[in-house]
């Protein structure tokens, strides 16, 4: 038998939840959003074979000790609303 899923999907990543509500809650803090300023979203944000770095502030941000870790982006504590944002050019 089929049956009709419903998701919810955030408008900045690939993420997608049961419930809207926790799509909601989500965007409000993905870093890929714009409103909030954080690394993922922004043009200084450097990928390297060591991890990431923000080119801006010449601080690395994460450091990867397997490929699995370095998929994790989004659960990586971003500074919130940084003042050398830069929104990434297309």
């Amino acid at each position: 038998m089929v049956s009709k899923l419903i998701k919810y999907g955030c408008d900045f990543c690939t993420r997608i939840y049961k419930n809207k509500s926790s799509a909601i809650s989500h965007e409000k803090k993905c870093v890929y959003n714009p409103i909030n300023r954080k690394c993922g979203s922004c043009n200084h944000l450097w990928i390297d074979i060591k991890g990431l770095r923000c080119g801006e502030l010449g601080k690395r941000l994460f450091s990867k000790s397997t490929p699995t870790e370095m998929l994790k982006i989004n659960e990586i504590n971003y500074p919130d609303k940084c003042e050398k944002w830069e929104e990434v050019q297309q």
